[in-house]
């Protein structure tokens, strides 16, 4: 959520076009009504879920995303007028702010570039309300839908190794020593496999790495897994999360025929530097990635709670002073487990049991991944129950590292 000085600042824009718009005397009062709505959803709804971005930072691919996907996904009922509506207002927006000497030509060039290609938001629409959710082969056709999006992203640049960054965390990062941090080498590791093995067959039921597959990466990785030979993908957090991030990242697609497809994003990933690499993966991960994706096909609902108040966890992450051992489980202290479950229960009006699902998910799969980033470590408790230590249950404390706390401060959101 925005800070009141914020929404303050976003508010008078906000305004100021309104006003300006008024003067001139070229629209109702019902259509400056819609785009100050438009606005309001835009900059105090979604751009805080995207690291809290400021206005004046947003580009036509940040446009993009938000009319092609977060809005078709998340606003009741929207419909092909309200897309366009969309369309228009950041037209007038971004317009208003070029007028105003706040952003560049090159800057409007491009999000009035993305704003006149209302056929193509049109066609996403479309797509996705032909998808039936009770279908079973919903999770495949959404994750084809997802990728497409980063597709469309790709082919609208005329640089292939195009990402769009978050410039806050990049700016937070951009000091920093990558070389200790394996999930690069490992996740350069993973695409390179990927590559040499493009065409292969992907499960049936959910177009996934083959278990033979993901034995012979897991060998590759610095630090290989233990496990089973038995494994499915999500059992793996490393892999399951290296799966969908390239995924998401338009780095392969699936083809009808459930056979993975390999595309030339991934050379422009890889000449990125090692801090942009480790940016854009997290930023992905953070932001860009639905963490339903991550979890056990059986469960439902945590993932997207969890999700949705990432940014008060990172808060108390940011808090935490690095190298300093704190408990997960400590009570009456207002931290870890706690004071996560309360902001379950309290902002998102959840029942406890619930919240504890969450919780569980956030343990068993969101600590390993923060891991592998390198942002944090942490301890299990002693002689846990093999039930227990199967799931990746039973974490005692935990510790952030340096980068951890400057990613984190980055990320986070005050209530």
């Amino acid at each position: 959520m925005a800070t009141s000085k914020k929404m303050k600042e976003i508010d008078k824009l906000i305004n100021g076009l309104c006003n300006h718009l008024k003067k001139n005397a070229t629209l109702s009062e019902d259509e400056i009504h819609i785009h100050r709505e438009n606005l309001k959803l835009f900059c105090l709804q979604y751009l805080p879920s995207q690291s809290d971005l400021h206005p004046l930072d947003v580009d036509e691919y940040v446009i993009e995303e938000y009319v092609g996907s977060w809005y078709i996904r998340k606003v009741l009922n929207s419909n092909k007028e309200q897309l366009s509506a969309n369309l228009s207002t950041f037209e007038e927006f971004y317009t208003y702010f070029f007028d105003q000497k706040l952003i560049e030509a090159e800057h409007l060039a491009g999000i009035l570039s993305i704003c006149k290609q209302t056929k193509k938001f049109f066609r996403r629409h479309d797509e996705y309300f032909r998808m039936d959710p009770d279908s079973d082969t919903w999770d495949e056709e959404f994750a084809a839908w997802i990728c497409d999006e980063q597709r469309d992203q790709t082919t609208s640049h005329k640089n292939k190794a195009y990402f769009r960054q978050n410039k806050k965390l990049q700016k937070a990062v951009e000091a920093q020593p990558f070389e200790q941090i394996a999930l690069l080498t490992d996740f350069s590791t993973y695409l390179n496999y990927l590559q040499n093995k493009s065409g292969m067959k992907l499960t049936k039921a959910n177009s996934w790495i083959p278990r033979s597959h993901l034995l012979q990466i897991n060998h590759q990785m610095t630090f290989p897994e233990e496990l089973s030979p038995y494994v499915n993908q999500y059992q793996s957090p490393r892999l399951h999360s290296f799966y969908h991030l390239a995924g998401t990242l338009g780095l392969f697609g699936v083809s009808q025929k459930s056979e993975l497809e390999t595309t030339d994003r991934i050379e422009g990933f890889q000449s990125l530097s090692k801090p942009d690499q480790f940016t854009l993966l997290f930023e992905t991960f953070w932001n860009g990635m639905p963490w339903e994706f991550l979890e056990d096909p059986n469960d439902s609902g945590a993932a997207y709670r969890l999700h949705k108040v990432r940014g008060r966890i990172a808060h108390d992450f940011s808090i935490c002073e690095p190298g300093r051992e704190y408990f997960l489980r400590e009570t009456g202290k207002g931290t870890g487990f706690e004071n996560w479950r309360k902001v379950l229960v309290e902002d998102l009006y959840i029942d406890i049991k619930s919240a504890l699902i969450a919780n569980v998910m956030l343990e068993s799969i969101i600590f390993p991944i923060l891991k592998e980033f390198g942002l944090l470590d942490f301890q299990y408790q002693e002689n846990r129950k093999v039930y227990w230590v199967s799931h990746r249950w039973g974490i005692e404390k935990y510790t952030t590292s340096e980068l951890g706390s400057l990613v984190f401060k980055a990320v986070s959101v005050k209530r």
